[in-house]
């Protein structure tokens, strides 16, 4: 795009493993790769602007993939559902909507910014009042 002069749009999937800590998995590889996206992100956004290059990126979700399923996930996804405010995980289809503004002309403003496609779930903070709220046991207040 910088050598051909058309500008354009680059969107990076990052994860909302990039904004907060994934429990009950372990994974500090994956996290630690998507923060580092998101860095990348605003580093491009910032030096490619003058190209007219847009740089973006997006955050989503737990997805209801073939990557979580499973028996041996079903005590993750118990938790996962119970952490997001819809009480369900996104469905990859559901990705579309923000990747096709962040590439069309109606996204033409839009420039270093990340989107979360989380159901609300990165919004809420992480602790045991929350999780027992929102599976059923009470109230955070």
């Amino acid at each position: 795009m910088v050598k051909q002069g058309t500008g354009g749009s680059i969107v990076f999937t990052a994860s909302i493993s990039a904004h907060s800590v994934n429990f009950p998995q372990p994974q500090v590889s994956y996290n630690v790769s998507k923060g580092a996206l998101l860095q990348l992100k605003s580093s491009l956004a910032a030096e490619w602007a003058r190209y007219g290059i847009r740089v973006n990126s997006i955050s989503p979700g737990y997805m209801d993939t073939v990557l979580n399923e499973g028996p041996g996930l079903e005590e993750a996804r118990n938790i996962w559902y119970s952490r997001n405010p819809m009480g369900r995980m996104g469905d990859a289809s559901e990705l579309t909507g923000v990747v096709v503004l962040l590439c069309s002309r109606a996204g033409r403003y839009i420039n270093g910014a990340d989107i979360l496609v989380d159901g609300m779930n990165c919004t809420l903070p992480l602790n045991a009042n929350t999780y027992e709220f929102y599976s059923g046991g009470g109230s955070v207040f």
